[in-house]
């Protein structure tokens, strides 16, 4: 979680900007190859894995054993979402092959969107408060010459900035 304060009186604003990992794996994804990917791909584009808020992904997913124990040793919420949500949330790169394969058109960039969309603060939001989420990594194919393995990463941000008291 980032926050960045910026100098002022009363109209001082606080933002806090988390990420969101979708992930989109074949079946049997050891959690060596997910870790590795997720690494790999926050390197190539700057990004500190301590700002992962937590993983998302389809619902179909749910006894995935490499993603549940990488977010089980991580510490990282593991967001699951079904098809129907997942098939309405506009995305930039559709995927022909996985709607071919499961009838949807994004796992990774739908879920990396759809979770930092419904990570907002619990309670009562002040007015004032601008909330936004953007796809700050589109999908990434990710693929290792050791395992067969093949896994696709989005990532989402979430950002909110309020007035500070």
């Amino acid at each position: 979680c980032t926050a960045n304060f910026i100098p002022g009186s009363a109209n001082s604003w606080r933002e806090i900007a988390v990420l969101w990992v979708g992930v989109g794996c074949r079946k049997g994804t050891p959690r060596q190859v997910i870790e590795q990917g997720i690494q790999t791909i926050f390197q190539a584009h700057h990004l500190s894995e301590a700002e992962i808020a937590g993983i998302a992904t389809i619902d179909l997913k749910v006894h995935e054993q490499g993603l549940l124990a990488f977010c089980h040793d991580r510490s990282f919420p593991l967001l699951f979402f079904p098809k129907d949500r997942l098939n309405r949330v506009q995305v930039p790169h559709p995927s022909t092959k996985v709607s071919a394969a499961i009838d949807i058109e994004s796992v990774a960039e739908a879920a990396a969107i759809l979770a930092a969309s419904e990570s907002k603060p619990p309670g009562k939001i002040d007015p004032g408060t601008i909330y936004t989420v953007e796809l700050l990594v589109a999908k990434q194919i990710f693929l290792t010459e050791q395992s067969p393995s093949q896994m696709t990463i989005a990532i989402a941000q979430a950002s909110i900035s309020e007035p500070s008291s």
